[in-house]
């Protein structure tokens, strides 16, 4: 099984393979839900727009670009809100995500093997930890993701 990434204007669109190279799911990263969703239509999408082909870790960034130029103009003064903080934790990408309207915090780990976020309530404990793990940025967080030796990229 791996992947096949493309990239058309903002949309970033994996294609997971099955072991024999036949497409076995179709997924755009929505940036609204800031998780990955199935999208069979994005199949014929690609055959007749221009999806450029890229590596993983151009995907990644492309996602961690849109992700934070979202993040920007998500900010509201009211505080009526969704913020996030970024952690690296034990190896993890981890972010805990502020809900200000509702006074909530959701803390999630990303899960490489497909899963997308999870939510992890034990991690809550260790975040603010220094000893072990580290607030990074929005672009690090995704560039974490990116380069994490947990991640199967199409390279092969």
């Amino acid at each position: 099984m791996g992947y096949l990434y493309y990239i058309q204007g903002v949309h970033s669109v994996r294609v997971e393979l099955d072991r024999q190279g036949k497409t076995n799911d179709v997924e755009r990263y929505d940036i609204a839900k800031q998780d990955f969703i199935s999208d069979w239509r994005m199949l014929k999408f690609m055959e007749k727009e221009h999806f450029k082909e890229v590596n993983a870790i151009h995907f990644w960034a492309n996602i961690a670009t849109n992700n934070y130029e979202q993040v920007k103009l998500s900010i509201d003064p009211s505080l009526n809100r969704k913020d996030f903080q970024y952690f690296i934790t034990q190896g993890f990408a981890v972010r805990l995500r502020h809900n200000y309207r509702d006074k909530r915090v959701t803390c999630e780990r990303y899960d490489p093997y497909g899963k997308g976020f999870v939510k992890n309530w034990v991690l809550l404990a260790e975040i603010f930890n220094p000893d072990l793990s580290t607030e990074v940025t929005c672009k690090n967080f995704w560039a974490f993701i990116a380069k994490s030796k947990y991640n199967v990229f199409s390279a092969n």
